[in-house]
């Protein structure tokens, strides 16, 4: 009862603290709006699950497992309040960066582009991966066809599985949220580009067939042209009294599209696939994360630095050392795949020294994203933060090292800043600009 009292105080006042500080900023930060919906996935609802109707195999994590947890997300808590305070204390900067498009830079857009489409025909159409597009959601027996479908596409060489998922969670998003951004200038032309990739990424993610991939396939493009179309007044309206309005709304789209993906994939009805859609997007991260606490240093020995950034699967081409297939034995006594978070991992490698590391690394990695656009105009900022979409989306269930290998988390708006530093950069009228701030 201790911990769960401590737990929901110290995360309810990070996310309120975290919220206030955007606000007072006036705009929202990457590391501001990732630390938060981790913490509010990852460990607000922590130490209740075990109150939970949902488990898995009637699994209850122990207070051992609770109480290191809660010193977890609160060492990760401390980090991220000492960065936000400390190194990027100050306000919203008086003179934003204007930015004029240059040959070079709209050149580089195209690249990326053509790069996409070449790992797209590569995969859906050289590679035969177009036989079996949708089989594996509509057909029974999801997991088994999934399992056959990785063994045949996504673990064999040479049938660009990997350039693939490059497109789909890198290239195609930085080249929708710009082709949003150039279409103020190019007119409809880059309308159909931005159709052309929405349509190849939901097509890469229907054969990929992981239930992540199609909610982000069908809903990015949906959220791009939004954000983009509001640029102006998105943040406002997100740091005002609508903030609760739009995380529902946002909340109950979610949770609809996920209850179709899961009605088509687990052959329940719709209401059903809805709870199921709930259950994995609020409960099973925290869930499968206590696996970790309960596993280390009891049942296994600490693996060690090598392992602070990921746990290998034994699908894995690196498999070495304990699996995540060890770890879910270990806790529900059947086979399965436990998906770990950033923390988990960190402290599965090094106990809560290794949660220390990583959140200084994860902070000193999103802060330089955050420093990078934090004096662009709004469409820019928004056009090089929008593709962390995915990432956040797998932060709270993968490590640091998968969200931005296989997400791209913060690397994909490092690779769109290319298009942003081949472009002539000019101040509005307040040119002699020595970083004032209010």
């Amino acid at each position: 009862m201790i911990i769960i009292i401590f737990n929901t105080v110290f995360c309810s006042l990070f996310i309120i603290y975290v919220y206030k500080r955007m606000k007072l900023k006036g705009r929202i930060s990457l590391l501001g709006l990732t630390s938060l919906i981790f913490v509010a996935i990852n460990g607000l609802p922590l130490p209740f699950i075990q109150y939970s109707p949902v488990s898995y195999y009637d699994y209850k994590p122990s207070g051992v497992a609770l109480g290191r947890a809660f010193i977890s997300i609160s060492i990760f808590m401390f980090i991220c309040t000492l960065f936000q305070q400390i190194v990027f204390k100050n306000r919203r900067p008086k003179c934003a960066t204007k930015i004029r498009l240059t040959p070079l830079s709209v050149s580089i857009f195209f690249g990326f582009f053509f790069l996409a489409m070449v790992a797209f025909f590569k995969f859906f159409w050289f590679a035969g991966a177009y036989k079996h597009l949708g089989s594996t959601l509509l057909q029974p027996g999801y997991y088994a066809i999934r399992e056959a479908l990785s063994v045949e596409l996504l673990h064999t060489a040479g049938k660009g599985a990997w350039s693939s998922r490059v497109a789909l969670y890198f290239l195609f998003p930085l080249i929708m949220s710009f082709s949003c951004l150039f279409s103020r200038r190019g007119g409809k032309f880059y309308w159909v580009i931005f159709g052309i990739s929405a349509i190849a990424s939901n097509l890469i993610s229907f054969v990929v067939a992981e239930r992540v991939a199609v909610l982000f396939s069908l809903l990015y493009p949906v959220f791009c042209i939004y954000v983009m179309k509001k640029r102006d007044t998105l943040e406002k309206s997100i740091l005002s009294f609508r903030f609760v309005k739009i995380i529902m709304v946002t909340m109950i789209l979610v949770f609809i599209t996920a209850g179709a993906i899961y009605q088509f994939t687990n052959k329940v009805s719709f209401s059903d696939g809805v709870l199921l859609g709930i259950r994995r997007i609020v409960f099973v991260p925290s869930m499968v994360t206590a696996f970790y606490y309960d596993a280390f240093p009891d049942t296994f020995d600490y693996q060690g630095l090598s392992y602070l950034h990921v746990v290998r699967s034994s699908y894995s081409s690196t498999y070495r050392g304990i699996t995540t297939e060890d770890i879910a034995f270990q806790a529900i006594g059947t086979e399965g795949n436990a998906n770990t978070s950033l923390l988990a991992t960190a402290y599965s490698a090094m106990g809560f020294f290794g949660v220390f590391l990583i959140s200084i690394a994860f902070c000193a990695i999103v802060g330089l994203v955050d420093k990078l656009t934090e004096r662009l105009d709004n469409e820019y900022r928004f056009a090089l933060l929008l593709p962390n979409t995915m990432g956040i989306i797998l932060f709270s269930s993968t490590s640091l090292y998968v969200s931005m290998r296989t997400g791209g988390f913060c690397l994909v708006s490092l690779l769109g800043y290319a298009i942003i530093l081949t472009s002539v950069v000019y101040r509005n009228r307040q040119v002699v600009c020595k970083q004032s701030y209010s």
